[in-house]
C-alpha cells in the first residue's frame, strides 16, 4: 500500500485543501491519504476555530470531497494530534502511524512549498526525513527549498488559503457543507 499524510491546522479547511488531497492521491498513486489536523502547531501561536469545530469542518469537507471527486474511500481522518491536547510534533505522529499501520515503505508527507522554508525548524527533522518522503505541492509566490524535498508534484497552484478566509471571511473558498456550517457560527 502507498500512504500519504497531509497534516496541518486546517483553520479552516478550504477548497484548496480538497484540491491538494486529490492531486496527491492522483500524482503519487496513493491507496490511502491520512488527513491529520493538529491540536496546536508548535510554530503557530493561535487558532481561529477551536479544535472541535476544525474537526467537524474536516468531516464535512471529506463528504464534499466525495461529491467533487467522486471518491472518499482513500481519505482517512485521524484525530490523534487533537486528542493529545498538546503541541503537535510531526515526528511523534509519524511514529504513531508506523506503529498503527506497519508501513512497508516510507509514506509521503505532503506539504506546500511555503513550508519547505522552515522545515529545518521542525522538531527532530533529521529523524523525520528517515521516515517520510516529503512531497511538495507548489504554492503561488513561493519557491521550493529542496533541502529536504523528495518530490515536487507537477500541479497547478490553487489560489485559496486559510489566511484569506480568516482575514476577509471569503466564503467562496469553502466547500458546500463547510460553508453552510460556518455560516451558522
Amino acid at each position: 500500500m502507498r500512504y500519504g499524510i497531509c497534516g496541518g491546522s486546517y483553520d479552516p479547511v478550504h477548497l484548496g485543501h480538497l484540491y491538494i488531497w486529490n492531486k496527491a492521491i492522483e500524482k503519487l498513486d496513493l491507496d490511502c491519504l491520512f488527513i491529520i489536523p493538529n491540536f496546536i502547531s508548535p510554530l503557530k501561536t493561535n487558532q481561529y476555530f477551536d479544535n472541535k469545530i476544525r474537526y467537524k469542518l474536516l468531516e464535512l469537507a471529506i463528504n464534499d470531497y466525495k461529491e467533487l471527486y467522486d471518491d472518499n474511500s482513500k481519505l482517512v481522518l485521524i484525530d490523534y494530534e487533537i486528542q493529545k491536547k498538546e503541541p503537535s510534533y510531526t515526528i511523534n505522529t509519524i511514529d504513531y502511524l508506523y506503529k498503527e499501520y506497519a508501513f512497508k515503505s516510507k509514506p509521503y508527507f505532503i506539504i506546500g512549498s511555503d513550508t519547505t522554508h522552515y522545515l529545518d525548524k521542525w522538531y527532530k527533522i533529521d529523524d523525520l526525513v528517515k521516515k517520510v518522503n516529503f512531497a511538495v505541492i507548489p504554492r503561488e509566490n513561493y519557491k521550493t527549498n529542496l533541502k529536504y524535498t523528495n518530490i515536487v508534484l507537477d500541479v497547478k497552484t490553487f489560489k485559496a488559503s486559510s489566511t484569506s478566509y480568516r482575514e476577509n471571511k471569503n466564503l467562496d473558498i469553502l466547500s458546500k457543507r463547510v460553508k453552510k456550517y460556518v455560516e451558522t457560527l
